[in-house]
């Protein structure tokens, strides 16, 4: 089990590095600066739209298993 732990993560970042290491700009300041002087308000919203939809799906999910376990399904 530790084993696996261990390389699954190291396996991703020699892959990354090696076949796309340009997705490493995504951590960058630089470039979300860049965007939101780009798009003004409307990068915003795009954040906003963006951080809803990768919160928002647990919560639809407990939502949902909650609604089943009070229907007895």
């Amino acid at each position: 089990m530790g084993a696996w732990t261990l390389t699954t993560p190291l396996v991703g970042i020699y892959s990354i590095i090696k076949h796309y290491p340009s997705i490493f700009k995504a951590i960058s300041p630089h470039y979300i600066v860049l965007f939101f002087l780009r798009n003004g308000k409307q990068g915003w919203i795009y954040l906003g739209g963006t951080v809803l939809c990768i919160t928002g799906k647990p919560c639809c999910w407990c939502g949902l298993q909650k609604f089943f376990i009070l229907i007895k399904i």
